[in-house]
């Protein structure tokens, strides 16, 4: 569980995200807030040797953009850095032919 996810456990977004942890732990992993249906919804991306895999672990109750705080918030605590984001969103493309979502933010 990283500092963040400590710090403010009592929010729906960090209990998801701590619940979905140890399917990503010791892999390469960020957060970002992907857009279905006009809300923001918490995503985990990470690469497993030649496999990238993206799942929403919190389906937001809010538009587009609630979650972002709490994504950088996450990212920041692991040090995973804007271009270790791109960097799995890009392997993730190339992995399974298609992107992660059409809006995304971290």
């Amino acid at each position: 569980m990283t500092n963040a996810m400590q710090t403010s456990g009592t929010s729906p977004v960090f209990k998801a995200a701590e619940a979905f942890m140890p399917q990503v732990e010791g892999k390469l992993h960020a957060w970002v807030e992907v857009e279905v249906e006009g809300k923001g919804c918490l995503c985990c991306v990470w690469n497993d040797g030649a496999s990238s895999y993206a799942e929403i672990v919190h389906h937001g109750g809010d538009q587009f953009g609630s979650l972002v705080f709490a994504v950088r918030a996450f990212n920041r605590s692991m040090r995973a850095t804007a271009t270790v984001v791109d960097m799995l969103l890009s392997l993730y493309k190339s992995h399974n032919g298609k992107v992660v979502a059409d809006r995304i933010g971290y």
